[in-house]
């Protein structure tokens, strides 16, 4: 069969914007397990990577162990030698022309102190706006399955600008029209450096469809027609290399890391928004019983040491999330806690499970699930779309057994929490994790969404958002799953975490009432916003407790509320044996209040 009969082609021409970037190569160390270059590499040296000033992307493609293959088969094309093997593919594209022309002129090593797990790594930059980044036609929502990185090496006495001219005048522009042809991206390099083992690239094509056969097709397509040709008359050799997994950690000039260590304020982008003053907070419907702490392990030296969240176990214990990244378990008879896991990250909401495991919510490490009997812990969902979670706040379960999770904001990290309150732009989604292990987006653009409670028959959840100071429902089942209609709008205090239903009822821990400031904010220039980001923030310490209680149709049952002194802003809250358990992460220990039925 013709292969050039099969293409399928958009007929629209293809927008495509030039970047200026550079590209590196690395290779794992010899005698090191090459997944613990490759994790390190992931792990630990995309943070300084992402955070480099002038750097608008950065992704890194971890590339499949497999043989690499030729790309078209060029005859006596120039083999890889054995030891010039790839295992990683770095990709910057800069923000400016004078980042990438210092970067090259500096000479700095693209890893510093973490090039030791690395046998070599080799960068090449390229010319101005020389890349180009073509934007496939009718792919917006349409998500890329499979990758491949070529390299191109070029024949010997070929001029360096017909690289250019292949990339991005006839590979580029063909392969974008093709359909299930999510990413175009190609790079001619200007610098012809060689890791020192006689092999030099000039440019490199990164191509994305929508699954490994639509990728393979589109590339025997491509060269056994014209653009085949012309690479045979430019190019000695094409390495091309499969790509078994893509990280973006950086996009838009913002890094996409959750944060690890202290880093400086991220910039503000704040938009208009008109807040009506908020209802006069209500009349507690009971008077605010005896406070009773429990003392949880200290870490003084943590701004926020404290439990972000609170539920019961199916074993009856309490568990907390701390904020020095342990789970503890609380025997609510006597008080003793105990470690059961260091998440190596910070927790923040947990949901019991009827086994008796608990999902774990973490701002470094993800979506997570824990079994406290034993401490082993397995990682569900740390990245969507390429992408790490850096904010996943709470999490419940769906009657399918599907998880339903929050990221609070894809902008900022928990630190910084405060800009996507300035911002007042809707940067939070929720999420479902299915348990074939599918992801989706089912909400984006909402307000800080936080706590979340599935309803007592399994049909829908309450999601809190609490910037947006509303409680919405949210089918979970049949045709209508992911629609969403508010519940209780317009609150007069901050909606946090949501405990689960009992007894057709459920508990929102309000942080306090809403801050009058904060909301006249949201229509002041965002000059002043930007400003007011900049200088130190002044946590606000007022002693004030607030639970309310509700119905799953949003019906107030229960507004327990007043000053408790030596506890506030409240996160997390659970009710066991007729008394509520809230936790605040500005105190190491937990607020028990004995509550009237």
């Amino acid at each position: 069969m013709d292969r050039r009969l099969s293409l399928h082609t958009h007929p629209e021409s293809v927008a495509h914007n030039a970047v200026t970037g550079s590209t590196v190569l690395l290779q794992a160390k010899s005698g090191l397990a090459r997944d613990v270059s490759l994790s390190y590499w992931r792990e630990q040296l995309s943070q300084t990577a992402a955070r480099r000033g002038g750097v608008r992307e950065y992704r890194q493609h971890h590339l499949s162990d497999a043989h690499v293959t030729s790309w078209p088969d060029l005859g006596d094309a120039v083999p890889v030698p054995s030891d010039c093997r790839i295992d990683g593919i770095e990709e910057f594209v800069f923000d400016r022309v004078i980042s990438g022309v210092r970067r090259y002129l500096s000479g700095q090593p693209p890893h510093g102190p973490g090039a030791g797990l690395f046998e070599w790594t080799c960068e090449y930059p390229s010319g101005t706006e020389a890349g180009r980044r073509f934007t496939p036609p009718a792919t917006e929502g349409t998500r890329t399955g499979a990758r491949t990185v070529a390299l191109f090496h070029r024949c010997q006495g070929v001029d360096s600008m017909a690289i250019d001219r292949l990339l991005n005048e006839v590979l580029g522009p063909t392969l974008a029209r093709l359909s299930g042809i999510t990413e175009v991206r190609t790079q001619p390099f200007r610098h012809r450096r060689s890791p020192d083992r006689g092999l030099t690239y000039d440019g490199a094509l990164i191509l994305g469809a929508t699954d490994r056969v639509t990728l393979t097709s589109a590339i025997e397509g491509l060269c056994a027609g014209r653009p085949g040709n012309e690479i045979q008359s430019v190019c000695s050799a094409v390495h091309a290399y499969a790509v078994e997994r893509t990280y973006v950690f950086a996009q838009e000039g913002r890094t996409t890391l959750p944060q690890t260590g202290p880093v400086r304020k991220p910039p503000l982008d704040p938009v208009r928004r008109r807040i009506p003053r908020g209802p006069r907070v209500p009349t507690p419907t009971q008077t605010l019983p005896e406070a009773v702490f429990i003392p949880l392990p200290d870490s003084p030296r943590l701004a926020r040491p404290g439990p972000e969240d609170v539920v019961v176990g199916a074993d009856g214990y309490l568990y907390c999330s701390m904020g020095d990244g342990s789970i503890v378990r609380v025997d609510p008879d006597s008080g003793v806690s105990t470690v059961v896991d260091r998440t190596g990250g910070r927790p923040l909401g947990l949901e019991p499970l009827p086994d008796g495991r608990l999902l774990v919510c973490d701002t470094q490490r993800g979506l997570r699930r824990l079994d406290p009997a034993t401490s082993e812990c397995e990682n569900l969902v740390q990245y969507v779309d390429d992408i790490p979670l850096r904010f996943c706040s709470n999490a419940t379960t769906a009657s399918d057994g599907a998880i339903w999770f929050t990221e609070s904001t894809t902008r900022f990290d928990i630190e910084h929490f405060m800009g996507s309150l300035l911002e007042h732009r809707g940067s939070g989604r929720l999420l479902r994790f299915d348990p074939d292990g599918t992801i989706d987006v089912v909400l984006d653009g909402l307000r800080f969404p936080n706590g979340v409670a599935t309803s007592p028959d399994g049909s829908f959840l309450v999601l809190a958002e609490t910037s947006g100071y509303q409680l919405s429902r949210v089918e979970t089942t049949g045709p209508r799953a992911g629609a969403r209609r508010s519940l209780s709008s317009d609150m007069p205090g901050i909606p946090d975490n949501i405990s689960t239903f009992r007894d057709g009822r459920a508990w929102v821990a309000m942080t306090g009432p809403r801050e009058p400031a904060l909301d006249r904010l949201a229509s002041v220039p965002g000059s002043i916003r930007e400003l007011l980001w900049r200088l130190p923030r002044i946590p606000s310490e007022r002693s004030y407790v607030w639970a309310r209680s509700m119905t799953s149709d949003g019906a107030v049952v229960d507004d327990v509320h007043g000053v408790v002194e030596g506890f506030h802003h409240a996160t997390g809250i659970a009710e066991f044996g007729g008394a509520l358990y809230l936790a605040g992460p500005h105190q190491s220990r937990l607020l028990r209040l004995e509550i009237e039925r």
